[in-house]
């Protein structure tokens, strides 16, 4: 029902070929993170006419994405995801404080909970496995992904309350769902 890729993939030649083929042959939801992502930057018109796509970078990932530095993405974080998610007709998470989702239509969401714990590698992969989850249980993609982000980062900060955001692991958000 759902379909998930680049978590742990790798950043290869062939990595490229795969996420090229999935997004294309792709008829369901699918979500793209971490080097899914970074492989898209060759290939990037693939997301065009294509299933619901889900994009979840984190700013590093974004820039790549749009072909822009760092310090770009960061300036402007609306303006750029919003522009990407209407280039591409995908809905874009972009990672960071205060995540935000944009979709095609121009609509952005914001999320207001989450902390620094949350910048640990490997968390993404936990917000990714959220979203396709939600999918795969039927949810419309924006309903799956402004799902996702929420519980995602309300559970970070339910564990960072305890542990502290320093000690923050993705193991330990995925122990609190």
């Amino acid at each position: 029902n759902a379909v998930l890729i680049g978590c742990g993939i790798g950043n290869t030649k062939q990595t490229a070929k795969l996420v090229k083929r999935l997004v294309l042959e792709s008829t369901v939801p699918t979500v793209i993170d971490a080097d899914g992502i970074n492989a898209l930057v060759s290939n990037i018109n693939v997301l065009k006419n294509t299933a619901p796509i889900i994009l979840t970078p984190h700013p590093a990932e974004m820039a790549r994405l749009c072909g822009i530095s760092v310090a770009e993405v960061e300036s402007d974080r609306v303006n750029t995801a919003l522009s990407f998610a209407r280039e591409y007709n995908c809905i874009v998470a972009l990672k960071g404080a205060n995540t935000l989702i944009a979709i095609p239509s121009g609509e952005v969401y914001f999320n207001t909970c989450g902390n620094n714990g949350l910048a640990t590698g490997g968390s993404g992969d936990v917000l990714a496995g959220i979203t396709v989850s939600y999918l795969a249980q039927g949810l419309e993609p924006l309903e799956a992904i402004k799902a996702a982000v929420y519980i995602h980062s309300a559970t970070a900060d339910k564990v960072a309350s305890i542990k502290g955001e320093r000690a923050l692991l993705p193991s330990d958000i995925i122990e609190a769902l």
